[in-house]
């Protein structure tokens, strides 16, 4: 029985488990339908983002995905496929019921359909599943396959010295993904191509990403040949087939057969030893396309070449060897055994190294040529041929000179050619006055063009671009390189082959065989010697065209000297003070076209000059004997371009013509068709008339000396002086002012020397100097101001002031001479400041004067002082006058004290009761005014008013009336009145910094508590001095690529959005410009990016909030210990961010090492260590600073950015011209400080917008004496508040459109837009100015370009317009944006 009923109960048990499936297939289907509907959208977006990671990490080099992870994309697609079909089914199994809906019409067709859906279940829970193991393993998505072989062998290098750095710098450039392009460039000779060597031996030393490095250095005889040599060296390391090259049959054709193996690939390429410009396309490169940031690198011996590639972001540049590094290198090439075989070689190879300045490839020439000679008699010898024929000395004619030939050669033009050799003629480490060569190039004939000066300065700047010639820094001298000189002789030797053809040569009595050599010479330089040269016969010099012989203490020509001198063209006669008489035969030589007789004893000209129908440059400077000139010499020469006889200030006057004859004279000069310079002294004041009459010499005056011109009471400059380079008066009794028109330009004037002139009241002319160099002023009593204008002179660097009795001020700011380095001053009883910050201070050289008149002068900061004294040199003089009132200038703390003492009683609190009644009167009349409106709308319960005025004339009625018994409408004039700003800025330095709004807030628990914006006096100047150096320019441009960053990851936050919302999206901005400041100011200043700081940002911020509530009560005493809520919360956020950044500042020490980058805040961490301070104090150091830098460089930069991008939406003109400038700049480039520059239009909008919404709204400054501002006397301790809101929107500052956003009235900078520049001031004035500034605009002017580049905006409908001040003025309710991709 139980055999039968067994197998019937296994029946019917099977068959209810698969009646019980069908039933749940059929019943269950909709649930099912729904289950599997969610799985297919999980399984959907678990591809979508194993896609996004796939394609982020196939970025990179050589990574491709794994076959796993493309069998699961494969599977999870054909599942996606197959679930939408059976989806569709199930939806009409669904829609086809009967009876209500509750039984399908189909139990087959259901049952199969909902067994379908059952299974895609279970497979795509399977595949999700799989994927969870992607996430978890990044391995699994993608595999880097191995690198291609380095297509450049390791190269043999020679020895080196001080290349290392340089290495390190290039390696760096090529690890920053940031940058594609380094150019590497440097005199010949220096070491390019061995550090291009040793970059390449990098490759096998370090862990690197590239597939290819290629180098590439052809050797080509033609230029033209360039492009196809290199792309056959690059394809022959790309392993292209000659039989695919020879298919090629043109350039393009090959470019693109290189462009097709390198484009997916990550690449090097050197190119060594680049002459001239091409398109890298040409070659088959294409940075911009290829994605996996690829580098080129090349080396130039042209400056020039390397602007015009115009591709670079960075630039290296390859120097000489400094003395020590030359020294060592040489002995390396030399031996240590040779040099130790005889005590004197290594004495000798000190001087040999020293004589080859540096240049590598010349000290390894040298050395080895050395190497096998041990005798000090070879060694001395040696020495001497590198001082007079260094091409004798083996491998240097041979090698060396025909290397640096190459830069001669490529000079491509026989007129630059010909200026380089005969730069020759000067001696080595000359400085060479480029007028000086100027005119001596002209008198030589090598210069034909129309403008001979314009031409001369263009081979200048040639000769520099190509390293033959140095600039020194004041850009009049230039001078040759030593071994550079040697060539330039060689070459003008032609090539050594002939040793006579030109000589330089020391004074001395000249031997008949010298004199023999002159005869072979076309060129003969005899300078400087000071050694008595003497000529006993006359040479026939048939070749000779110039002949100088300046400071030899010549006396006299041999009789028929210059008759056998046919081709003599130039003739420097100079400086031989005892030559008081000229050949008549001079005037023979009628190819003569220079001739200088500065310095010279001659009586008179030769009345032969008149034959000297060719000349063009004719020098009498200082000729004291030479009384007269005869107008019909200078009227005869009429080719005559350059015209100089400069007298000394001290020269007898008996030297003077009369007025008549020197106006006469002037005449002359101004009838020559050719003249372009003139140097001249002028005794009379009509001859001054008559020249600032005359266009010909006003534009041909280069120095203009001025000598007790009996009737000159004004000088007026009216017209321009474009031209005038020097400017001598002296002895002009009666002349008390200058006056310029606005049209006189004086762009050129650098040297200025005014004396004895005791009615001069200023100096303010120098407005117009803006590249004055050097200032003398002596003997003028009446002077009381250098200038008290707000001028710039950045180029001024010495000033000497002498027995100016009534000087009291130098000038108004600092900021007036940035690069002063040697002031002199002398019997100035008067003057009891000097005009300088901690900034000038340390770039200061000398200070010169007497210790009496040191030992008076008033400083407002010790730590200035104490940097000066460093650098005073004491001179004698007579005793001086002290004035009387010695007081200090400046209250300390112990002058805040007692005025604090004299002040607080009237306001204690019986004084204040007794105050009440002004206060209602005065609020009374608000009433009343309000009353009045009232009544004018018709007598209706309300009126619309604007209540900002009314409030304010109350508060200043109350103030006005309590403190100084005035009311409001006499008192406005102090609040109010802008024209007293010129007297605050040309007294900005009486005027001192109040420490974060004083009182209160000065103390150790306030706000801003001692950091850089909480501070003054010796502090502040020392947290500037510890501080300011990580904001300069340059530290500045190290940092764009870090703000690049951080401005990338706005871009990617706002494009995330875009996408989630079909193509735009509406954004409040306000958080996302202070994620994007606060990113950049933690990463540049505490190595850190904002989600690590944001805590720390928001409790400053929530501080900074209240404080702005509260900031009026903190005048109240003891207010500020009071527990009062605003009080606790202070206290609360000032601990808990106390907390944070101490945590912060702890984890920094414990992650310090020897070789970490330093930022600013270990530099701060550093700077407390050091200082001898507790370390309660220590702690209070760095938090202060912190707080500071956090505050300064978070909400001000992003609140700027703000108000930015709300302007340019509402005006969307200015939107699209600065979007086309940023496009046609950065040409789908990342912007870099290069590019910021040039971003005109940019520009002008940030500047308008910090104008219409500066950060900042108030300057507060305390009168640290007693002055006058636009007629109001201001008492020593009182407090000058400077509304920047009110400066910036005043029209009669700004003009008529102050209220509107026009960017175009800063096209021509911040002097082109304001009648008063000094009004805009969006980051402060005076010392105290923001030492970010450069910071701030470059963060600006990059997030803007990044987003005006990926987007367009336009004004939200939300978008309220109320900005409000929190401390700086933000916009209360944020900006709202409608955002676009382009």
């Amino acid at each position: 029985m139980d055999s039968l009923v067994s197998p019937v109960l296994d029946i019917v048990t099977r068959l209810c488990v698969c009646s019980s499936k069908l039933i749940a297939s059929i019943y269950s289907l909709e649930d099912n339908l729904q289950r599997l509907r969610e799985q297919r959208d999980k399984l959907n977006r678990n591809r979508n983002d194993l896609w996004r990671r796939i394609e982020d990490a196939e970025r990179g080099p050589r990574t491709r995905r794994t076959e796993e992870v493309e069998a699961w994309l494969t599977s999870a697609e054909r599942m996606l496929s197959q679930t939408d079909v059976i989806m569709e089914q199930g939806n009409r199994q669904l829609q086809n019921r009967c009876l209500g809906s509750c039984c399908p019409k189909s139990m087959l067709s259901t049952y199969k359909i909902g067994k379908q859906i059952v299974n895609k279940l279970e497979s795509t829970s399977r595949l999700i599943d799989a994927s969870v193991g992607f996430y978890s393993n990044p391995g699994a998505i993608a595999v880097r396959s191995p690198r291609l072989r380095l297509l450049m062998p390791e190269l043999l290098v020679e020895n080196t010295v001080g290349l290392d750095p340089t290495v390190e710098r290039v390696w760096r450039c090529i690890e920053d993904v940031y940058t594609r392009f380094i150019r590497v460039r440097g005199i010949g000779g220096v070491g390019k191509s061995t550090l291009l060597k040793k970059v390449s031996n990098e490759f096998h030393n370090r862990d690197h990403d590239f597939d290819f490095v290629i180098w590439a250095k052809p050797k080509v005889s033609r230029q033209e040949d360039y492009i196809e040599k290199v792309q056959d060296a690059i394809r022959k390391k790309l392993d292209i087939s000659d039989a695919i090259w020879n298919e090629c049959s043109s350039e393009e054709e090959k470019g693109a057969q290189i462009f097709s193996v390198l484009k997916d690939k990550k690449f090097v390429v050197m190119l060594d030893d680049v002459w001239e410009r091409f398109d890298l396309l040409r070659l088959g490169i294409h940075l911009h396309i290829n994605r996996n940031w690829s580098k080129v690198i090349y080396t130039t011996r042209s400056v020039d070449l390397c602007d015009a590639m115009g591709a670079a972001q960075e630039t290296l540049e390859v120097q000489c060897l400094p003395q020590e590094q030359a020294s060592t290198l040489f002995r390396m090439t030399v031996g240590e055994n040779v040099l130790n075989s005889d005590q004197q070689l290594s004495e000798l190879a000190e001087i040999i190294a020293a004589r080859c300045g540096g240049l590598p490839l010349a000290l390894l020439a040298v050395g080895r040529a050395m190497a096998s000679r041990r005798s000090p008699g070879e060694w001395r010898h040696a020495m001497e041929l590198l001082q007079s024929n260094p091409s004798e000395i083996e491998g240097m004619g041979s090698h060396v000179f025909p290397l640096l030939k190459f830069s001669y050669d490529s000079l491509n033009n026989t007129t630059a050619q010909d200026c380089f050799r005969y730069c020759s003629m000067f001696p080595k480490d000359c400085n060479i006055r480029i007028d000086e060569l100027i005119d001596l190039w002209i008198g030589e004939g090598f210069l034909d063009g129309s403008k001979p000066r314009d031409q001369a300065e263009f081979i200048i700047g040639t000769l520099k671009l190509a390293y033959l010639l140095e600039s020194d820094e004041s850009k009049q001298y230039v001078r040759m390189h030593d071994i550079v000189h040697d060539m330039a002789l060689w070459l003008a030797r032609d090539q050594g082959k002939n040793k006579n053809k030109v000589l330089v040569t020391k004074g001395g009595t000249i031997t008949f065989e010298e004199l023999t050599k002159w005869e072979e010479a076309n060129w003969i330089s005899m300078l400087g010697s000071r050694s008595k040269a003497e000529i006993d016969h006359s040479p026939a010099c048939n070749h000779l065209s110039t002949l100088l012989l300046r400071d030899t203490l010549l006396e006299s020509f041999p009789h028929g000297f210059f008759d056998s001198m046919p081709a003599l063209r130039v003739l420097d006669l100079s400086h031989n003070q005892a030559l008081v008489e000229l050949p008549a035969n001079m005037g023979n030589v009628r190819t003569l076209q220079y001739l200088n007789l500065s310095s010279t004893g001659i009586l008179e000209l030769p009345a032969t000059f008149t034959n000297l129908r060719n000349l063009r440059c004719l020098l009498l400077d200082y000729t004291t004997n030479l009384k007269r000139i005869p107008k019909e010499v200078i009227s005869s020469l009429l080719l005559l371009q350059v015209y100089s006889k400069i007298n000394g200030l001290f020269e007898a006057t008996t030297t003077a013509l009369g007025d008549d004859d020197e106006v006469a004279f002037l005449k002359v000069l101004e009838s020559l068709n050719h003249i372009n310079k003139i140097g001249i002294t002028i005794y009379a004041a009509p001859s001054v008339n008559k020249i600032l009459n005359s266009y010909t010499l006003r534009s041909c005056i280069r120095r203009l000396t001025l000598v007790e011109c009996k009737g000159l009471i004004t000088l007026c400059f009216t017209q321009e002086l474009g031209n005038l380079e020097s400017l001598q008066i002296f002895g002009c009794c009666l002349l008390k002012e200058f006056r310029l028109s606005e049209c006189c330009k004086l762009g050129n004037l650098r040297q200025v020397c005014i004396g004895v002139c005791p009615l001069l009241l200023n100096l303010n002319f120098f407005a117009y100097a803006k590249n004055l160099e050097s200032l003398t002023i002596f003997d003028c009593e009446s002077l009381m101001a250098v200038t008290s204008k707000m001028v710039a002179f950045p180029g001024l660097k010495t000033i000497s002031l002498t027995r100016l009795q009534n000087l009291e001020i130098i000038c108004p700011s600092p900021r007036c001479f940035p690069s002063l380095s040697d002031i002199e001053v002398s019997q100035c009883s008067s003057l009891r400041q000097l005009p300088f910050d901690s900034e000038i201070a340390n770039f200061l050289q000398k200070i010169r004067g007497e210790t009496e008149w040191w030992d008076g002068l008033i400083w407002d900061d010790d730590t200035v002082k104490d940097a000066c004294q460093l650098k005073f040199l004491s001179i004698s003089c007579g005793p001086l006058q002290r004035k009387k009132d010695q007081a200090s200038i400046g209250a300390s703390d112990q002058e805040w004290t007692r005025q604090r003492k004299i002040l607080a009683p009237e306001f204690f609190i019986d004084k204040v009761k007794g105050m009440t009644t002004i206060m209602a009167e005065s609020a009374l009349i608000v009433v009343k005014s309000w009353n009045d409106k009232i009544e004018a709308e018709g007598g209706v319960a309300f009126a619309e008013l604007k209540i900002d005025n009314d409030l304010g004339s109350f508060a200043g009625d109350v103030i006005s009336r309590a403190c100084f018994e005035i009311n409001y409408e006499e008192g406005e004039q102090i609040f109010m009145e802008i024209k007293a700003l010129k007297d605050i800025m040309a007294k900005n330095i009486f005027l001192r910094w109040i420490p974060g709004f004083r009182p209160s807030l000065q103390q150790n628990d306030s706000f801003f508590g001692q950091g850089i914006l909480g501070s003054s006096g010796e502090q502040w100047a020392r947290q500037r001095k510890i501080l300011a150096p990580e904001f300069f320019s340059e530290k500045v441009k190290g940092m764009t690529k870090l703000m690049v960053e951080s401005a990338l990851m706005v871009v990617k936050s706002w494009n995330d959005k875009i996408d989630n919302e079909s193509g735009v999206t509406e954004l409040k901005i306000d958080d996302y410009m202070r994620s994007f400041s606060g990113d950049v100011i933690s990463r540049a200043c505490f190595g850190s990016n904002y989600e690590e700081g944001e805590q720390i940002f928001m409790k400053i911020r929530d501080q900074k909030s209240i404080m702005a509530k509260t900031i009026f009560l903190q005048w109240i005493p003891g207010i500020r210990h009071l527990p009062i809520k605003s009080n606790r919360e202070m206290w609360r956020l000032e601990k808990e961010f106390r907390a944070l950044m101490l945590k912060v500042i702890k984890e920094r020490k414990e992650t310090i090492t020897p070789n970490s980058d330093k930022d600013l805040l270990q530099i701060i961490l550093e700077s407390a260590e050091s200082s001898d301070l507790g370390q309660e104090a220590k702690n209070r150091f760095i938090l202060d600073n912190c707080k500071n830098l956090y505050l300064a460089g978070f909400d001000t930069t992003a609140i700027s950015a703000t108000w930015t991008l709300m302007l340019l939406a509402l005006y969307p003109e200015w939107q699209d011209k600065v979007r086309a400038e940023v496009l046609q700049i950065c040409a789908g480039e990342l912007p870099d400080s290069d590019m910021l520059r040039k971003m005109k239009i940019l520009t002008m909008v940030i500047y308008e917008s910090l104008r219409l919404y500066s950060p900042g709204s108030i300057v507060p400054r305390e009168a640290v004496k007693d002055l006058e501002f636009g007629g109001m006397q201001v008492p020593k301790g009182v407090n000058v508040w400077i509304m920047m809101v009110t400066l910036h929107q005043d029209p009669n500052l700004w003009g008529p459109d102050v209220d509107k956003f026009n960017p175009e009235r800063f096209s021509n900078g911040v002097s082109g837009a304001c009648k008063l520049p000094q009004a805009y001031m969006p980051f402060g004035v005076g010392p105290h100015t923001c030492l970010g500034q450069h910071f701030a605009i470059a963060e600006l002017k990059i997030l803007l370009t990044i987003l005006l580049s990926n987007f367009r905006f336009t004004l939200s409908p939300k978008y309220r317009h109320s900005p409000i001040m929190n401390l700086i003025i933000e916009p209360q309710y944020g900006v709202d944006l409608f955002v676009r991709k382009l």
